[in-house]
């Protein structure tokens, strides 16, 4: 790798770990529930607030944001153009981004390649520009949608601008195909079809011989103006970068304006929504000073944009002949109010396994659990948690690593989590604390990876002949013990329990009381997982519906099942409470995949990944009680969990720190922008940034809805909402070589040595 690759590789990384700053925010907390809460410190009696800015620089990241220089604008030598590739995510064999020096280009490995663009406004006369150089091909053909272009020739042996003629029909607004075929005899290398270093949209009037091509290495620069050096974005007129942008409350974006070079130009500062005009934010001329004007700097509430998905575009509308408008740290800026959050003494991570939302608070039908309503009313919701896979065992890796699935490789419900990646419970021995894990579910069994670093591990077998209250009732014994043996150490104790999850722990006389009384269908409490199983194994959706009846006898076994979990979850409780240790514990619930809703046979492992399997519970109780009964809007994932947890305990935060403190998010804080999550299974892929969704499977065509018009996701709007459609699947392309690349998506995972006690254990879970 030559130097200069080196060192433009190691900016990408910087400027995608800028966007971990994207986050929510939460100004609008509700009024804690009804019903017995257990004790609490209120929030009011919370340290002094001071204040702190929270900060997003969405500009940094080029790969999120689009390119227009008279026209729109793809840099081939940037691996950011791949995610043009019509929906792949890759690996791309066909085509590959390469630097040599100053050069940058792609190398066409196949003769033919597709590129998807966007407009937001329909064009017409539109002229695709291609520069290139030949290699065993001489001549390039080019079709849009299903308009042929034509065929030009490559002439000579270096790098040459080729431009087709301009085209006569207009191009609507939306997604466009570009295609390119490379045929013929060349002069260059025998090795590669061609070289190409860009692509340009040119809108009519824009003269080929001076085109300047914004490259991506060009436009981050170190810009001095007044004798004060910043990095900025430097744009030359007319062109312009836009960035999507999720804004939250009281956000104000702030810059520095200057020209770079000798003249002056104007700036434009714009927002672009789906299906609203161009918002002009503001516009001025700058430079112009014999001695070089300084930096003059601005700040633009965006107040009117809350809660939207916008483009946020930094314009160069006009400039000298020499020189472009310099936009100096581009920021999203939002106030906090900052208070110190008292520390845990022990954090207690309750996970269960497949778990129906409406059978817990503040839903209906939980009068049965009592103690479960207990901790609801002392700890703040989530209401819209979000699990990054739906593998069992991959949602429970990023609970304890606070890495993502694609990261720590726990996608395959035969992998294992390799050793390289490290766990709370080998971090907690950082601080000479101690920490426990006992599971009654099969896929945290220690042949799955989950048994490194625990000053105690257990695992139950739902084979064994044990109630499925047993993990908490082990892990109360322990942490009883644990407490009179030493109660100053910090600890960590993790539960993952069976939840709703079949084998249902009910007898034969318990299960006949159940409603409804008359039932005769397939279902039974010892036999569900492997009923359950064999009815998602059928071939035809018709055949793996369940009939209202299973419906209504699943959800009475769940919350009959659920109840006697709920006994023994109060023994743990009253043990904090008399261990004076409740206002010093963060306790934390969620689930680990949910079941699925109606009408097919809920659970299974792994399963296609739509929301009524991604949205899961978490509620956590604070310590001291701050803020019970509160409830924070705004997606949060397993990664935050594993860092709230972290920050609770005082365990040193990471350099490649991912995710948020949910405490912290619970007082106001969050980032200053919102922010994307993605959930992964192999190729499958579901990306929600605010209330957008975007799901499907590399390399076919995804669909696109916004959650808050069509909770159903019954109506595709990928073609009606190119912004949105365009901005989430950059995103999603963009989060997938963040967290762990091409490789973390393809490569082959650590088998598990499934034995023979977790195959029988699988199986009665009914994997």
């Amino acid at each position: 790798m030559t130097p200069c690759l080196a060192a433009l590789r190691r900016r990408s990384r910087w400027l995608a770990l800028a966007l971990l700053l994207y986050g929510c925010r939460n100004d609008d907390r509700g009024a804690p529930a009804s019903g017995a809460v257990l004790r609490a410190t209120p929030a009011e009696t919370a340290e002094p607030a001071t204040t702190a800015a929270r900060e997003a620089y969405p500009f940094r990241a080029l790969a999120r944001c689009r390119i227009d220089h008279g026209g729109l604008f793809l840099d081939l030598g940037s691996e950011t153009s791949q995610l043009h590739r019509s929906f792949s995510l890759g690996p791309f064999n066909d085509v590959s981004s390469e630097s040599w020096g100053d050069q940058s280009y792609a190398r066409f490995a196949a003769a033919n390649a597709q590129y998807d663009f966007w407009l937001r406004d329909p064009e017409q006369g539109l002229q695709l520009r291609v520069r290139a150089k030949p290699g065993s091909a001489g001549t390039l053909s080019a079709s849009v949608d299903q308009t042929r272009l034509g065929t030009l020739r490559l002439r000579s042996p270096s790098f040459q601008t080729l431009s087709f003629p301009a085209l006569e029909s207009t191009l609507g607004a939306g997604r466009h195909q570009l295609r390119l075929h490379w045929s013929g005899h060349g002069a260059g290398d025998a090795g590669d079809f061609a070289l190409a270093e860009w692509l340009h949209w040119a809108e009519p009037g824009q003269a080929a011989a001076q085109y300047r091509a914004p490259r991506e290495r060009s436009l981050l620069r170190d810009v001095s103006a007044g004798g004060k050096p910043r990095r900025a974005v430097v744009l030359e007129a007319p062109g312009y970068l836009s960035c999507p942008l999720l804004v939250e409350r009281a956000t104000r974006l702030q810059l520095g304006l200057a020209y770079w070079g000798d003249g002056e130009g104007v700036a434009r500062i714009a927002v672009r929504r789906d299906g609203g005009p161009r918002r002009v934010l503001l516009e001025r001329r700058v430079g112009g000073s014999p001695g070089g004007a300084p930096w003059a700097d601005v700040e633009l509430e965006l107040d009117d944009f809350a809660s939207q998905l916008v483009e946020l575009e930094l314009e160069a509308a006009q400039d000298g002949a020499l020189g472009g408008i310099a936009f100096s740290e581009p920021r999203i800026v939002t106030p906090a109010s900052s208070r110190a959050q008292p520390p845990a003494r022990l954090v207690v991570l309750l996970i269960a396994s497949g778990v129906h939302r409406e059978l817990l608070p503040p839903f209906s039908g939980t009068r049965r659990l009592r103690q479960a309503t207990r901790l609801a009313n002392a700890s703040v919701r989530f209401p819209e948690y979000r699990v990054p896979t739906t593998l069992a065992g991959g949602v429970v890796a990023s609970l304890l690593s606070g890495l993502p699935p694609l990261a720590h490789q726990l996608a395959s419900s035969k992998a294992r989590l390799p050793a390289s990646v490290q766990i709370l419970s080998e971090r907690v021995h950082e601080l000479s604390g101690e920490s426990a894990f006992f599971s009654g579910v099969p896929q945290t069994r220690a042949v799955f990876g989950f048994d490194r670093g625990w000053n105690r591990y257990e695992a139950l077998s739902p084979v064994q002949d044990l109630p499925a209250s047993a993990p908490l009732e082990r892990a109360r014994a322990w942490l009883e013990q644990a407490l009179e043996r030493d109660p100053e150490l910090r600890r960590l104790l993790v539960i993952h329990v069976r939840g709703g999850h079949p084998p249902w722990d009910l007898s034969h006389e318990q299960v006949a009381e159940l409603e409804p009384r008359d039932y005769t269908g397939l279902l039974e409490a010892r036999r569900g997982g492997i009923l359950l199983a064999s009815q998602r194994a059928q071939p035809r959706p018709a055949q793996r519906r369940l009939s209202p009846a299973d419906w209504s006898r699943l959800q009475a076994l769940e919350l009959a099942a659920l109840a006697k979990q709920d006994d023994a979850l109060g023994a743990l409780l009253e043990l904090l409470e008399r261990s004076q240790l409740w206002d010093q514990t963060l306790f934390v619930f969620t689930g680990d995949v949910a079941p699925g809703d109606a009408p097919e046979a809920p659970f299974g492992d792994g399963v296609s990944m739509s929301e009524d399997r991604l949205v899961v519970p978490l509620w956590l109780k604070l310590p001291g009680g701050r803020f019970a009964g509160s409830v924070v809007a705004g997606p949060v994932t397993s990664v935050d969990v594993a860092v709230t947890i972290a920050t609770a305990l005082g365990l040193p935060a990471k350099e490649n720190r991912e995710g948020l403190d949910l405490a912290r998010l619970a007082m106001g804080e969050g980032p200053a922008a919102g922010r994307p999550i993605l959930s992964t299974l192999g190729a499958e892929y579901a990306l929600r940034w605010g209330s957008w969704l975007l799901r499907g499977t590399s390399p076919k065509t995804p669909t696109l809805c916004d959650l808050s018009a069509d909770p159903a996701c019954a109506n595709d709007a990928l073609e009606r909402s190119p912004l949105a459609a365009e901005a989430l699947w950059r995103a999603t392309f963009d989060e997938q070589r963040r967290q762990g690349g091409v490789e973390g998506a393809t490569r082959r995972p650590e088998l598990a040595p499934i034995d023979r006690d977790t195959a029988a254990a699988l199986q009665v879970w009914g994997d």
